[in-house]
């Protein structure tokens, strides 16, 4: 068993995804690709392509809420009953691509073939650079307002940040306040599920067959987890980090994956461009640490990286 199953998660470009699976196509290099339900282009290109599975069953993915952490459970689900065959399964957005062949990344899990990697820091803290060290996200009920924000309020607590979350709803959704105001009179503590310690970091991970098969057993086994990150702000970042973490298995805090911080971003990565980005480009490609750069979409970039590595 030395094999490698890819899980995309996508919602566009689904020629990219294409792109990426070509890339590291191998007769053991397993794919299974998850299209956002409302995404509305012609994803059949896929379908067909030997050791490529396309998720019939899909979720309607809405940014900051819990059906994201959904898609990936249903994809993981899948991969774990369908392909049997892999040392990991590797979770990927439509907008990664890999810096290493598929042949460099097999060779170097399977010589790890135990080893987990995902990020994880210990809720709250201030390494995750969250509002209060991420201690509104796990004591806070979220509001979704539009497609990219959301507000935390907490019960019945006079804070400066309250305030500021309330004023954050009169702003962006005014038509939510009732909402906020429900929740501050009549909603009970936020408490998080007894027995685990809350962990954050990024959503994307590699883990091991045995750690995905018991974190899908343990998830199907205590479906309050899954309850209480409905009221979670972007319950993506702690999800399954918190999962896999509590088991204590042999993990590494990393994703093996560059993501773009720029200063005066915004909480979100950057696109990479070329030739702005070449310099970084050849830095990962040259790391043996780095498997996949995320987030790309200018096709120069795509193809000076094929040639490179």
């Amino acid at each position: 068993m030395s094999g490698i199953c890819y899980l995309i998660l996508c919602h566009e470009n689904v020629g990219q995804v294409k792109e990426i699976v070509e890339f590291l196509s191998a007769d053991d290099a397993f794919f299974v690709v998850h299209v956002d339900r409302k995404a509305r282009e012609d994803y059949s290109c896929l379908t067909g392509i030997p050791r490529v599975h396309v998720m019939q069953e899909r979720v309607a993915v809405e940014w900051g809420g819990l059906s994201v952490v959904d898609a990936v459970i249903r994809m993981s689900e899948y991969a774990i009953e369908n392909v049997r065959n892999v040392t990991h399964y590797v979770l990927l957005s439509g907008s990664d691509f890999p810096v290493k062949l598929h042949k460099k990344i097999r060779d170097y899990l399977s010589a790890n073939a135990k080893t987990d990697y995902i990020e994880g820091v210990a809720l709250p803290s201030e390494m995750t650079k969250w509002n209060e060290g991420g201690r509104r996200r796990i004591e806070a009920y979220a509001i979704r307002l539009n497609d990219h924000n959301s507000a935390t309020i907490e019960p019945r607590k006079i804070s400066y940040q309250n305030f500021r979350q309330f004023a954050k709803v009169l702003l962006v959704n005014a038509g939510k306040l009732p909402s906020a105001m429900r929740i501050f009179l009549c909603s009970p503590k936020r408490r998080f599920p007894s027995g685990i310690v809350p962990y954050a970091g990024g959503m994307w991970w590699i883990l091991s067959r045995e750690t995905l098969t018991d974190t899908l057993q343990w998830n199907r086994e205590h479906p309050e987890y899954h309850r209480y990150h409905e009221d979670t702000q972007i319950p993506d970042e702690i999800y399954f980090n918190t999962i896999v973490h509590n088991a204590k298995r042999c993990i590494v805090n990393d994703t093996k994956k560059y993501v773009s911080w720029k200063p005066n971003c915004g909480s979100s990565p950057i696109w990479m461009t070329y030739p702005d980005d070449k310099d970084i480009i050849d830095d990962c490609i040259s790391n043996p640490d780095i498997f996949f750069v995320r987030k790309i979409k200018d096709s120069r970039l795509i193809e000076y990286i094929k040639l490179e590595v």
